[in-house]
């Protein structure tokens, strides 16, 4: 071991190398890991594709209209019985004109080959 007016050398390695190769290997590691935690699939949610970095954003980010139009579930259909659904009072119709409540339709939930939710619809309103 040497002292110089530069640091500690150690068979020509410096504190100053030491501590850049142990930042680097922090950042390559972590990295790394953040990216096997998406690609390789768990126990939940989906993995995505190897190449998942490489995608455009574009591809990525599906078309805003284009998943309304899948989602979007008329209220009662022909194999739903509207006498099955309670009635909504006036209190209730002044939230839904207010736009103070919660609306989902026709949501679907996949986790690879299982369907964890199938077409499920409701309001929710405030209070």
């Amino acid at each position: 071991m040497t002292f110089t007016t530069g640091g500690v050398f150690y068979q020509n390695y410096s504190f100053n190398k030491g501590l850049a190769m142990l930042i680097f290997d922090m950042v390559f590691w972590g990295l790394l890991g953040i990216y096997l935690d998406q690609v390789i699939p768990s126990q939940f949610g989906i993995a995505k594709p190897w190449n998942f970095l490489c995608k455009s954003k574009k591809a990525r980010v599906d078309n805003s209209e284009e998943r309304e139009r899948l989602m979007v579930a008329p209220e009662i259909g022909p194999d739903k019985n509207p006498r099955n659904f309670e009635a909504v009072s006036d209190v209730l119709k002044k939230q839904e004109d207010s736009d103070e409540f919660l609306k989902i339709r026709g949501l679907k939930k996949d986790f690879g080959p299982k369907t964890a939710v199938d077409n499920t619809s409701m309001t929710m309103y405030n209070g």
